[in-house]
């Protein structure tokens, strides 16, 4: 049995708009996964459409934040490698300054997936 189902990447290929509550909906949900992962004292420094997938059966409400491998501590000094097509339009500003990671980077990022939703 599957625990997760599309991305939101995929979804959005499907459906060509969302109604402002399931915009909102998707909003809240993304942010309250990286909130749970800030509070566990860890930066994702990865947020972006494809890392969150809508849960499968009865977890078809959630949305979970997956792809934890470029995750660290916050204000870590990390050495950026060169972002992919689908990473850099969801990069924040201190990524592409390449500095310390830092909760607001995810924000940021978070923010621009919005957008792009």
């Amino acid at each position: 049995m599957n625990l997760l189902d599309r991305n939101l990447e995929k979804l959005r290929e499907q459906v060509t708009s969302f109604k402002p509550s399931t915009a909102y909906y998707i909003a809240h949900e993304a942010i309250s996964a990286i909130a749970f992962l800030h509070s566990c004292k860890y930066v994702h420094r990865d947020i972006k459409l494809t890392n969150f997938c809508i849960g499968a059966g009865p977890l078809a409400t959630r949305i979970f934040l997956i792809d934890y491998g470029d995750t660290v501590k916050p204000g870590k000094k990390i050495r950026y490698g060169t972002p992919d097509a689908y990473t850099l339009p969801y990069w924040s500003l201190d990524a592409h300054k390449r500095l310390a990671a830092r909760e607001k980077g995810d924000a940021e990022s978070w923010f621009y997936m919005l957008i792009d939703l």
